[in-house]
């Protein structure tokens, strides 16, 4: 599996439209998007997305702030008069974001809607990046389980996750009756979240896989001093339709 997540492309048109959503809620002027091309990706005006912006080229070009009045902006082409401002990522220029007006109107909201929309596009991105986490999480559970557990792929993954691969654990599987999507949301989440270091992946839509870590006393576990915390386990998932757990040795 590919580790290195390569994305040039932070400012997806997705999160375009959420920036002209959200801006345009609190301002009164119509707010465009461009990608790193200087191409409007979203609009307040619908029918100028796919055009390319002179003043946004020139944004780009030069890393500036560009203005536009309405002399200038009737010489270029697909521009209306405004404020067109670089918005980064990371320390990477990677696109512009347009607010519509005469300059002297709108230059008093031209910072704080590019500290708006720089926030929009952290937001997004660290919401993929946890969406890649728990994707690979699960992946490690599954090679952890049918995989050969020396073999390079695993290795990388477990150090991207920071995982441990020397911390005994125990393996738990977790039988449910039917469950809906919420409940094996609501799982998921106890268990990445409410429960520190534990792997968890389903083997089929009814089977919840856990990979418990343990405390080892002179190189040994006793199952006894683990049944008090899989009762509290068995407390917290009896309400998601809990069939039985069974619980191995440690490895």
């Amino acid at each position: 599996i590919k580790m290195n997540i390569i994305r040039s492309n932070y400012l997806k048109d997705t999160t375009a439209r959420q920036i002209v959503q959200r801006t345009m809620s609190i301002i009164q002027y119509s707010v465009n998007v461009m990608d790193e091309h200087g191409i409007i990706i979203a609009s307040g005006e619908p029918s100028r997305v796919h055009q390319r912006h002179e003043g946004a080229v020139l944004a780009l070009t030069e890393n500036r702030i560009v203005e536009i009045d309405s002399a200038t902006a009737s010489q270029l082409k697909g521009v209306k008069p405004g404020i067109n401002l670089p918005i980064s990522f990371q320390e990477q220029l990677i696109g512009v974001l347009g607010i519509s007006g005469e300059p002297s109107e709108v230059r008093a909201y031209a910072e704080l809607v590019k500290m708006a929309a720089e926030l929009i596009i952290e937001q997004m991105s660290l919401l993929e990046q946890k969406q890649w986490d728990k994707r690979y999480r699960e992946e490690l559970v599954n090679q952890l389980i049918l995989q050969d557990i020396h073999s390079t792929s695993l290795n990388s993954m477990a150090s991207y996750l920071g995982v441990n691969l020397q911390q005994p654990r125990v393996v738990m599987i977790i039988e449910l009756h039917q469950p809906d999507s919420e409940v094996l949301r609501s799982l998921i989440d106890y268990f990445e979240y409410s429960v520190r270091d534990h792997l968890v992946t389903f083997t089929h839509f009814n089977e919840l896989v856990v990979l418990k870590p343990i405390t080892l006393k002179q190189a040994s576990w006793d199952p006894q001093q683990e049944l008090a915390e899989l009762q509290r386990f068995k407390g917290q998932i009896e309400s998601a339709g809990f069939l039985r757990m069974i619980v191995g040795g440690y490895f």
